[in-house]
């Protein structure tokens, strides 16, 4: 997960030895902690989204994260940590979250989840009936049988949670919810106010989740107002409000859905200290899902080529009747991770030339777009993990030493 350390690090030196290695960019084995071409991160360029460090030879390398992957309290850091724990009061909580984030335990409540934003408005997922106690996995909570035919999943994001409803048995097949989801909004300032007007989305096994999804929703303690910002948007949800969802979707499942996603970055940090050429830019994205990826023990289907373009830079009004134009292709990859039969897993794609555009023109944000090459092939879907997910969506620079 590149939130932690030593993933950062481990990105970091992988890059700068790269740079060394004749051929297509792989990131090698990162040397040992301690070792003397290991770099140093410089604490005091910490922000919430980005990593610095600085080289033996002077090269920098920083680190973009499209999401949170630290809270500041007082002067320190924390790194955020998604995984779901029982508290002594009941409640199920992450471990280190940006914002309170709170799951039911089960029992009688009237809601299923609440997350409070800085500004003391509350979003929840009402529920009116007693709830069974939660089986924790990771940052997800399953609730089962918490309605006929369906159990109930909340899963943490890094600014709030989603909450749907998985159909089982038969139910699965139909895919249907007879009483929907539905967000409770205490106070204003929340961007679950924006979210809440978004139909809930529903997709077979694979398209929003690794089950059948019925309804869900998403809640956002507070709405974006700056970059990094990443977002899909979906033919079959022209209006949908999607920039909260823990996962990028790319693609077709079923030959007439298509979803296309964009990440923004703010290149602020790699104007932060004297400039130098980029050397070396990789995009680094965790796949959750993969329509070629086959169930255990069948065969793979034909690869399918995704993208990935520049773009005019996407904000939360972003749809797919607005979306903006590709500009430059940059990137084209046939790999697929995701379901048993591949494993999920993360992809590097080489940016250089991309982000050493940015870089020479000292643009302020940097934008790209994710889409399949087919988009009405029904195996070009696939999921990321999203700056709101378990694992961020990462860009590592490396920057050559400044010259006299």
């Amino acid at each position: 997960m590149i939130g932690r350390p030593g993933a950062v690090v481990g990105l970091a030196v992988s890059l700068v030895t790269a740079l060394l290695t004749p051929g297509p960019h792989t990131p090698p084995p990162a040397p040992p902690p301690g070792h003397p071409n290991a770099p140093v991160e410089l604490r005091d360029q910490r922000t919430d989204f980005s990593t610095t460090f600085q080289h033996p030879n002077g090269a920098r390398t920083v680190v973009l994260s499209s999401g949170p992957i630290r809270a500041r309290h007082g002067a320190q850091w924390t790194p955020l940590d998604l995984t779901l724990h029982r508290d002594p009061d009941g409640g199920v909580r992450p471990a280190a979250a940006p914002y309170p984030v709170w799951l039911s335990g089960g029992g009688a409540t009237p809601d299923a989840a609440a997350v409070r934003g800085p500004g003391g408005a509350n979003t929840a997922l009402a529920w009116d009936t007693a709830l069974p106690a939660p089986t924790l996995q990771g940052s997800t909570a399953t609730y089962p049988n918490a309605r006929p035919g369906a159990n109930l999943v909340v899963r943490a994001t890094r600014t709030g949670f989603i909450g749907y409803l998985a159909p089982t048995g038969q139910a699965a097949a139909t895919l249907s919810a007879d009483v929907p989801l539905r967000l409770r909004l205490t106070g204003e300032g929340a961007g679950s106010e924006l979210l809440s007007s978004s139909a809930p989305l529903t997709g077979p096994v694979g398209t929003l989740a690794d089950v059948a999804v019925a309804g869900r929703v998403a809640a956002s303690a507070v709405a974006p107002t700056r970059a990094p910002f990443d977002t899909t948007v979906q033919n079959n949800a022209p209006t949908g409000v999607l920039w909260a969802d823990p996962d990028l979707r790319i693609g077709s499942y079923d030959g007439n859905t298509v979803a296309r996603s964009w990440i923004t970055w703010d290149l602020g940090p790699l104007h932060a200290a004297p400039p130098g050429q980029v050397q070396q830019a990789s995009l680094r994205l965790y796949s959750e899902w993969a329509a070629s990826c086959p169930p255990q023990g069948q065969s793979q289907a034909q690869p399918q080529a995704w993208q990935v373009w520049s773009t005019p830079p996407v904000g939360p009004d972003t749809r797919w009747g607005n979306q903006p134009p590709a500009e430059k292709l940059w990137a084209t990859s046939t790999a697929a991770k995701g379901p048993a039969g591949c494993g999920p897993g993360w992809f590097t794609l080489d940016l250089t030339g991309l982000v050493r555009s940015w870089a020479q023109s000292g643009a302020a944000t940097g934008t790209v777009m994710l889409r399949a090459v087919d988009e009405q092939n029904q195996s070009s879907w696939r999921r990321f993990s999203s700056g709101d997910g378990e694992h961020v969506p990462a860009l590592g620079v490396t920057i050559a030493p400044a010259t006299p």
